[in-house]
């Protein structure tokens, strides 16, 4: 599973030959692949449309009102149109979630120190 010998010693020891094999299967799952909706763009509605029209699916993610679930192979969506339009960006969860708590207003300069597309 590529993990490393001491890790999987532990696990071994501590969740027995079943425990170990199931967490070493975990940990080598992809992570979901989330992406945000630029609303200078497009809609989160009109986004999924568009994606499922080019075969990538898409769901929204219920407590974030620009996320999306992608479920299509993780390259899939460069291949689209609002992939190339700068429709969409791919982001994780939880840098989703850090704009709204800030509630920036109009007008109003924010420093991300982090600042970079994708995930963190």
């Amino acid at each position: 599973h590529s993990l490393p010998d001491p890790l999987v010693t532990r696990w071994h020891e501590t969740h027995g030959d079943d425990g170990a094999r199931a967490l070493a299967w975990a940990a080598n799952d992809p992570a979901p692949l989330f992406a945000r909706a630029n609303p200078l763009r497009t809609t989160r509605e009109a986004l999924i449309a568009a994606l499922a029209a080019e075969g990538v699916e898409a769901t929204a993610v219920a407590d974030l009102p620009l996320a999306l679930r992608l479920e299509a192979g993780r390259g899939t969506f460069r291949r689209t149109g609002p992939w190339r339009r700068g429709e969409l960006t791919i982001q994780d969860l939880t840098a989703q979630r850090v704009a709204p708590l800030l509630a920036p207003t109009p007008g109003e300069r924010l420093l991300d120190l982090c600042a970079a597309p994708g995930t963190k």
